[in-house]
This record gives C-alpha cells, sequence and structure tokens, in this order.
C-alpha cells in the first residue's frame, strides 16, 4: 500500500476475514481476485494522466506465476478480470520480493497485468509507471545474474 501511496494513489484493502469459517478463519479477496483497489488521484503536474481504477492481487514474488495460473481455469474468475479490464481499469498482480537497490536491499514488485485479446486472457509484465528500468529487471544481490521469470500461459476460458 505504500507503494500505491508513494505513487500517488488512493488505496485501500478491500480483502475480508471471516473467523467462523474453518478452525482459523479465512480470507476473502473482492470478487475472488482483488486484495487491494487503488484509484490515482488525478491533479495538475501528478503522476497520473488517466483515470483507471487499479484491482490488484498482493503476493511473494515466488508466487506471481502460480497465481496468474490459478486464474487460467476458472472461468468465474476470468469473466470478473474481463468486466474490471473491460471497463477500462487494470488488473494487476504485485509480487514482492527483495532485490538489491541503491546498494541496499529492497522491497520491490513484480506486476503482471492482464490484458484481454482475441485468444482471451494473457499477462505482460508491467511496471506500472512507465519506468526506464522496471524494478523486476534490476540484478539479485545472491547471484549476480539478472532474475528470469516464466510468464504463465493462460487458456481462453470464458473470454468476452
Amino acid at each position: 500500500m505504500i507503494w500505491y501511496r508513494d505513487n500517488g494513489y488512493r488505496v485501500d484493502v478491500v480483502e475480508r476475514f471471516n473467523s467462523h469459517v474453518g478452525p482459523h478463519g479465512k480470507r476473502f479477496d473482492w470478487c475472488g481476485i482483488a486484495d487491494i483497489i487503488a484509484v490515482p488521484i488525478i491533479e495538475p503536474g501528478g503522476h497520473h494522466t488517466d483515470s483507471r481504477i487499479e484491482f490488484c492481487q498482493s503476493t511473494t514474488g515466488t508466487n506471481v506465476s502460480s497465481h496468474a495460473r490459478s486464474y487460467e481455469g476458472t472461468t468465474q474468475l476470468q469473466a470478473v478480470i474481463s468486466d474490471v479490464v473491460g471497463s477500462g481499469n487494470i488488473f494487476v498482480i504485485h509480487g514482492w520480493r527483495k532485490l538489491k537497490g541503491q546498494g541496499r536491499r529492497q522491497w520491490f514488485p513484480r506486476m503482471l497485468r492482464a490484458v484481454f485479446d482475441v485468444d482471451g486472457l494473457k499477462w505482460e509484465e508491467w511496471d506500472g509507471l512507465g519506468s526506464a528500468m522496471p524494478p523486476w529487471k534490476q540484478q539479485s544481490e545472491d547471484d549476480g545474474a539478472e532474475e528470469q521469470f516464466e510468464l504463465p500461459s493462460v487458456a481462453a476460458h470464458g473470454a468476452r
């Protein structure tokens, strides 16, 4: 949420917790897809030139692809994502991990944005703000090599 606020969004958590489900309770995402909704602050000279609302699923960096694949076999969730994207908004998965940045390890998001074409739901790497060097392209402190990520292939189930 700090990332959104620092980049000119009004943001809030839309995930809810039900303590009466199961032995330890359960978290429920907004319509099964989003933990966070962020609305860009539109002002002269601000970060944003458009008013698209961002619906975000936040996870760890290692779980980004598995979250994207989980939408592959779920027609109902694909329909919700299609409605979000089709109405001109953005659905994105943020995967948080520590990378070397400015001489120390910092938290950076890896972002996948949902897009629809004639073949259905697809995912594209996205930096969120048009940065010249997205954080996920930075070198890992552990091995010095650029991190490589596998983008999931998502079949067209219930695409509109």
